[in-house]
């Protein structure tokens, strides 16, 4: 599946549903659940993997920022079903709304592919790569941008593409107005 170099991250999100329609996988597991140590691959091959989302359908979602694409895969096949690349360029934090538009990082902008389009419009302006995205049931898109130490927020039924800064101030640091070096994100509603 591609290595892993040790200066990247690959986040690996297993997000939750709820069934009032918000936009993330809540997986059911037993009281009696345990870890297996022998994992099952799912793809035959990737370049680079770093975002990665499964859906409520659990299909698996990833970004690969060595070919500039996202790739998609049913839980039963190891071939892709699809794979986009229009306009992507290094792409890292990938998400999913449960109408099966595909949220993802440009590098300067978050582009959406609506369910089986073959191309993608942009939907956020932002000043650094998403490290980490999330939808939340009102619609606002949230970005993670790890290198400029800030989480943003755009209101998707907005006219502007233009973010919001809704924390840190583009300091690292320990002061209460200030986070350092963000990725993952999730919003509770």
């Amino acid at each position: 599946m591609g290595s892993i170099y040790s200066s990247q991250w690959l986040l690996i999100g297993i997000l939750m549903h709820l069934s009032a329609g918000i936009s993330f996988n809540q997986p059911k597991f037993s009281a009696c659940a345990y870890w297996n140590p022998n994992g099952t691959f799912f793809a035959n091959a990737s370049s680079k993997p770093f975002g990665l989302f499964v859906s409520v359908n659990n299909i698996v979602y990833a970004s690969e920022q060595a070919t500039n694409r996202f790739q998609v895969w049913s839980n039963s096949g190891d071939t892709p079903i699809r794979t986009a690349s229009a306009g992507l360029f290094n792409p890292a934090a990938i998400f999913v709304h449960d109408n099966g538009d595909v949220y993802i990082d440009k590098g300067s902008t978050v582009a959406k592919w609506t369910f089986n389009s073959t191309s993608s419009i942009d939907v956020m302006n932002v000043d650094a790569q998403c490290m980490g995205m999330f939808v939340d049931m009102n619609n606002a898109l949230y970005c993670s941008a790890g290198n400029t130490n800030k989480v943003l927020k755009r209101a998707l039924n907005s006219s502007t593409m233009n973010a919001t800064v809704i924390a840190g101030n583009g300091t690292c640091s320990s002061q209460p107005n200030t986070i350092c070096n963000p990725h993952g994100i999730f919003i509770d509603n």
